[in-house]
């Protein structure tokens, strides 16, 4: 399945030693699909989720500026690209990508093309800087000149 994401679940427990109680514990571990569905975010600030006559497509509107995503827990060792496929409702928006706050270290930014007037979607790629581990990842909107109805975002594609 091309949008699957896998949870795995260990569970340990020993037989405790020498009049000690047993010792238990329990890791999940998420794999995500590397296309992250912006609707599937697990926080946000200032955004609304959208799924248009109740029907399959969905994504995310209502984006100001300071507005974000975020995705917990992400590995982004070997990760060069991010691709947005986005609808521009203005123009001189800038999506970031930034570690662990919504004010972390940008590891990506991409100027939103002029697309006024454009109501289809785009895909709009951007490099990212080397990265190494697991970082909460947030997508971060801006522009200096308008605080509402930015864009509206479908998917971001992580790649190595």
């Amino acid at each position: 399945n091309d949008q699957a994401s896998y949870i795995l679940t260990v569970k340990y427990k020993d037989k405790g030693a020498n009049e000690m109680p047993a010792l238990t514990n329990q890791k999940n571990l998420i794999i995500r699909n590397p296309r992250l569905q912006a609707e599937d975010y697990d926080g946000y600030n200032n955004i609304a989720r959208v799924r248009p006559s109740g029907g399959a497509f969905s994504y995310i509107k209502g984006v100001k500026s300071g507005s974000y995503i975020v995705f917990r827990e992400i590995d982004l060792t070997e990760l060069k690209a991010a691709t947005y496929n986005l609808r521009a409702m203005s123009n001189g928006t800038k999506v970031s990508l930034r570690i662990d706050s919504p004010n972390g270290p940008i590891i990506s930014e991409v100027e939103v093309p002029d697309q006024e007037n454009d109501k289809n979607y785009h895909q709009i790629p951007s490099s990212i800087k080397p990265t190494q581990g697991v970082h909460d990842l947030f997508i971060y909107f801006e522009n200096k000149d308008l605080d509402n109805q930015l864009l509206q975002l479908d998917w971001i594609d992580l790649s190595k």
